[in-house]
């Protein structure tokens, strides 16, 4: 589902970009343990297709609401209800089809899928506002949402025997017993470290970089041009060199490179090394998220609902990323990029410890 990537598109068409990030991060905090109870007791087939479901009256309050308005703010809540489900249950749909062991490159591979969707989201949205409305969009979804709750309950396990996965039931115990599990703890450390980074990179670092530098022939526009040119084929590639040689090589390498390009933002002083930060951080960030699951998933083949939530819960951690931007102001206009480099630089020791442990 392409609609939570492209919240924030949709939440500056309505002018309620505060109130619908607040929910979304709202939801991810509440709602992983409750969601992953109810994977266990329906069936992760079953649990992904309910939340589909869940996002289909968003559809419609959105495409029939006004800006502003008690039904749209519903639509929103709704969505984030569906995004939230739907990031606990797919996982493990995932590991059951495929095995915990081919999780991570399955994941990278539908956050490809996901997020080239997603780039096109606000394309879509200019062309039916060139003809009509723009908020066509909406059904649009509907539809897809509809044909993808069919085709999971259609798709049925592969794997018999042996390798069928055999999964626990949720609980608030069996989530700290993964805590206690040392890279898995740090896994979810190192991904809440990741969303904090990557959503203050996109609040505030290209508008301050480029406003530094003075303009010119670059502008915010063409830097998410080139992070998701260089996001989508890392994700590509990435996906299948998880699914044959597992996460451990490619940890290092990669948040090095991601550091590199931090550190390239923060003393950039033309166009040309700002571009090359831009281009490592992209690299670098990229896979983050299959990085953690092909932490967390093999070690705990059964208990993949928990990891799932274990998680989903560390993507609440991003509601920090405005507060922890204003705590470095005494950095001046070069807050944000010393944020992101610091938290790189945490990240970096994170997969550290995470490699040696592996």
């Amino acid at each position: 589902m392409a609609f939570p990537d492209g919240i924030g598109v949709m939440a500056a068409r309505f002018g309620m970009e505060g109130s619908a990030s607040t929910l979304m991060f709202l939801w991810f905090a509440l709602l992983p343990i409750p969601a992953g109870k109810l994977c266990g007791r329906m069936g992760s087939r079953w649990a992904v297709a309910l939340s589909l479901a869940v996002a289909l009256p968003a559809f419609v309050l959105l495409w029939q609401g006004e800006s502003q308005s008690v039904v749209v703010a519903s639509g929103f809540a709704l969505a984030g209800i569906s995004n939230v489900m739907l990031q606990t249950t797919a996982p493990v749909w995932a590991a059951e089809s495929f095995g915990a062991a081919r999780l991570s490159g399955v994941l990278t591979a539908g956050l490809f899928v996901k997020t080239s969707v997603a780039i096109g989201l606000p394309f879509a949205v200019m062309a039916l506002s060139s003809i009509g409305d723009w908020r066509w969009v909406f059904p649009v979804f509907a539809v897809v949402a509809v044909l993808a709750a069919c085709l999971v309950l259609c798709c049925r396990s592969r794997l018999a025997g042996s390798d069928a996965l055999q999964t626990d039931a949720v609980s608030l115990k069996g989530i700290v017993r993964l805590l206690k599990d040392r890279p898995v703890g740090l896994a979810a450390v190192a991904f809440a470290v990741a969303v904090i980074a990557d959503i203050a990179f996109n609040l505030s670092v290209p508008a301050t970089v480029i406003g530094r530098l003075g303009g010119g022939d670059v502008d915010v526009g063409f830097t998410y041009t080139l992070l998701f040119g260089v996001k989508l084929p890392v994700m590509l590639f990435g996906s299948m060199l998880f699914a044959r040689k597992g996460v451990a090589p490619f940890l290092m390498p990669v948040i090095l490179a991601a550091v590199a390009g931090t550190f390239a933002l923060l003393l950039a002083d033309t166009f040309a090394v700002y571009l090359c930060g831009v281009a490592l951080f992209a690299f670098g960030y990229a896979n983050i998220y299959g990085f953690v699951y092909g932490v967390a998933a093999p070690r705990h083949p059964g208990a993949i609902p928990s990891v799932s939530v274990l998680l989903t819960l560390s993507i609440a951690g991003g509601a920090l990323s405005s507060p922890l931007i204003g705590a470095f102001s005494w950095c001046g206009p070069r807050s944000a990029v010393v944020l992101v480099f610091v938290l790189t630089v945490v990240l970096a020791g994170l997969f550290a410890s995470i490699r040696r442990r592996i």
